[in-house]
This record gives structure tokens, sequence and C-alpha cells, in this order.
């Protein structure tokens, strides 16, 4: 039996049902409040539903300032700004990420220089990178200065793939020792902690998305997290144009129009109610994909690390070395037999607007974009 049809009957022995990627989970909790929305007639950015989204989230997560944004996109990039970083500076960033985490960095107008996974992780090999900065860089007027290209290294963009959960005391560490500010790129991560404590939320500023793909959705959105009042005050300021007075058409800044619906923050209002039994379904999904993959050798779930908890947003096979050149035909067969699955995103310093940045050693990074397939892993996969 060849390797295409031992996946497929593996998954079916999961779920024998036509299967999406990840599909959303809406019942009449969020028809109610949509109606309450527009009933309002405040749907746009003004309505009271969207505090009322960020209060339950705060509340939710245990963090002191919670900014809902129309993307997590847009959420990455006030995060940016908040910094205050220079025209060229550098910022640290995975390569194997969604596009959105390097986009922001360029929307800055900084330089995006790109970093290795683990050996078989997806997540930033923290120790291969603290080699790569030690040989690199010098501490120049309490600045990390890239020795080969002159410019000096200020932040870097932690991203928690697929849920999975970096380890952050060892990332704090690292920033401290380069001076480095800190982004966690949560996006694919609410419900995902180290220690009881949600990722995102373990250096200055973070971000979550609630893409319609996410394990709960606003349709479109984000949200911006902090525990820093002054980070709040000017990511607040950003996101809603610039503008400086309650009432008043003042605006000191250049800001953006990026704050999230109250139509939008209506749906989530009800999602975040849903989020602990979406975690506990994600987590079952996981054993049980375990339990049908576990016989064979060249193949492996992606596991939380110990002491992490996962909220398992994709469920995630690693092809075996010798299977790494049959992913796209894998992938192609379970289409054809109703079950959408996807490869990772191609590494973005592959891509064009990106290949003349700099970057380390991706060997690992590498490896992995030709091992990774996402199974379904929406409320449908029963």
């Amino acid at each position: 039996m060849n390797i295409q049809k031992i996946v497929e009957n593996k998954i079916r022995k999961v779920s024998k049902k036509k299967l999406l990627l990840h599909k959303p989970f809406f019942n009449n909790e969020e028809i109610k409040l949509l109606n309450k929305s527009i009933n309002s007639s405040y749907v746009s950015t003004t309505g009271i539903l969207t505090k009322r989204f960020e209060a339950n989230l705060k509340k939710k997560i245990s963090c002191k300032y919670v900014i809902a944004t129309n993307s997590g996109t847009s959420a990455l990039h006030a995060a940016l700004l908040a910094f205050n970083f220079k025209k060229n500076d550098e910022i640290l960033v995975p390569s194997l990420t969604f596009v959105a985490s390097v986009n922001s960095i360029c929307y800055i107008g900084c330089i995006p220089h790109f970093v290795d996974t683990e050996k078989n992780y997806p997540l930033i090999d923290i120790e291969k990178l603290e080699n790569y900065l030690k040989k690199n860089t010098k501490i120049v007027s309490g600045k990390c200065l890239n020795i080969k290209t002159g410019k000096f290294i200020r932040g870097i963009i932690v991203v928690h793939m697929f849920g999975h959960c970096v380890q952050m005391n060892k990332i704090n560490q690292l920033s401290k020792k380069y001076n480095l500010n800190v982004i966690e790129d949560a996006a694919e991560a609410l419900g995902s902690k180290i220690n009881n404590q949600q990722v995102g939320t373990f250096g200055k500023i973070g971000i979550l998305s609630f893409n319609g793909n996410k394990i709960i959705t606003t349709g479109g959105g984000g949200a911006i997290l902090t525990n820093d009042k002054k980070i709040y005050k000017k990511c607040l300021k950003l996101i809603n144009v610039g503008k400086s007075g309650k009432w008043k058409n003042e605006h000191d800044i250049i800001g953006y129009n990026y704050a999230m619906p109250s139509l939008n923050a209506s749906i989530g209002i009800s999602q975040l109610k849903k989020l602990n039994f979406l975690i506990k379904f994600k987590r079952k999904l996981f054993r049980k994909y375990e339990k049908v993959f576990q016989d064979l050798e060249f193949i492996k779930l992606l596991a939380e690390k110990k002491n992490y908890f996962s909220n398992y947003w994709l469920q995630t096979l690693l092809l075996g070395k010798e299977n790494e050149h049959k992913r796209d035909h894998i992938i192609q067969y379970l289409k054809k037999k109703n079950i959408q699955v996807r490869p990772v995103w191609k590494l973005i310093h592959t891509l064009k607007p990106y290949k003349n940045f700099p970057k380390m050693d991706l060997k690992n990074s590498r490896k992995l974009e030709e091992k990774i397939i996402n199974l379904p892993s929406g409320i449908d996969v029963n």
C-alpha cells in the first residue's frame, strides 16, 4: 500500500466525513449577538460590543490591557510601531511563518532578519540563534550591531506556531543580553500556556488573530496584548487614526483605521465562551490522531513539549525523510478524497520580495518545510 493510501486510511479511522482544514463553530448565540449589534445601529468601531469583547478577553487571558483590532496583521503593525524602531533597523523573525509576521516589519521601514527553527520542531531554535548572535554581532552603545550589515538588530518576533509554545524564559534571557524588543506573535495560540500563563503576555507586547480559520473567530480580527500602560495608550491611539481628543477631531500622530468593528466583536463575545470547549476538543482530537498514527515509524505527529500547554490549533504531521518528496502527492491525493490538508507556508526568505534580506543558516527550516502536512482540525472532525 502506498503512503497516500496509508495516510487516508489513518485519517478515516478518525472521521469518515468530508473534512475541511478548519471549519469554524457557530450556533444561535452568534446570531443573537449579531442581531443585537445590528439593532443598536452601532456596527462599526464605536459600538459597545467591542469594549465588551475586550473586557471579556482581558479577563480570560489575565492581561492588563487588550485592544481589539480588525486583523492580526494590523495588531502586529501597531505593536511594532509602539517600539519606535528606526528605519533600517533589523528585526529577527522566523522564515518559517505566515507572511504577515514579515510584512509588518517592512510596513515600518525595518529589515527582516531570518532565523532558523529547531531541527524537528517549527519554533525558533534559541540555542542556535544565540550562537549566531555571538559570532555575528557586538554591543555598541547598548545596542546589538550586525557586524556584517552595519545595522542594528533591535527586535525579535517570536511565533508560537500551530499553537505550540516557544520557550519564553529563554527568549527573554536572550533579548535582555542583546537588548532586543520582544513581540510575541501568538496569532495561532489563544489558550496556549506556559505555567498557566497565556503566550503573548510574556514580553511587553503580543498579538492574537481571530481570522476565520483560528480557534475562535470574529470573521476578521485580532488583538494587541500588553501589561504596559504606556504601550497600551500608544497602540490605542495608533489603531484609532491617531485621535487625541475624546470628541474633538484632533489627531496628533499619523494613525490607522485598525479598530475592530462592533459587528465582528459581537461574534467574538459568543466565540470566547466556547474557547474552553474547543481546546478540550482539539486536545482530544490530537489524542485520536496520535493513536491511529502511532504504529507508523515514518510519520510523526507534532506534540506539545513537556510542561507546555498547546491549544493544538492545527494538527500537524511530520513525514519521515524517506517520504518528504511525496508530500505534494499525499496532499493532492487526500484532497481528491475530500480530506482538506495543506503544506506549511513557503519559507519567506525564498519569496521574491524577501530574497535579499539577511539570514542565518536555515537548514532546519528548509527540511521542516518539506515534511509538514496540516491535518483537518476543525469541529467537524468527529
